[in-house]
């Protein structure tokens, strides 16, 4: 998990992200019938994700964690290859976007 992903599921928008990497995946199986299939629910995915307002969180999580000293670089690293300061900063950036409200999409 990045730390980016923490934020998003501070939003409960990780699990549509999780189907959009799914699917990603899956899109480049060599079956056509799975290949198929898995860009449709991409498709679907992508679809709840702007519904959900996903692109305005996206930002806003950015835009915060980079108030708190984060760059996006860093917010694209896994959790674990953090050292313990980023690593905080990552987790009260989680808190604060799961304090603030839902932007409206």
């Amino acid at each position: 998990q990045t730390a980016l992903d923490r934020m998003m599921s501070a939003r409960d928008i990780a699990t549509i992200i999780n189907r959009i990497r799914k699917a990603e995946k899956d899109m480049t199986d060599p079956d056509p019938d799975v290949m198929s299939k898995a860009m449709t629910r991409y498709d679907k995915a992508m679809q709840d994700f702007d519904k959900a307002g996903g692109y305005a969180a996206q930002s806003e999580a950015i835009s915060m964690a980079a108030s708190l000293g984060l760059p996006q670089e860093v917010m694209e690293q896994q959790l674990g290859t953090l050292s313990g300061g980023p690593r905080r900063r990552a987790g009260a950036s989680s808190w604060r976007a799961s304090c603030s409200p839902m932007p409206t999409p």
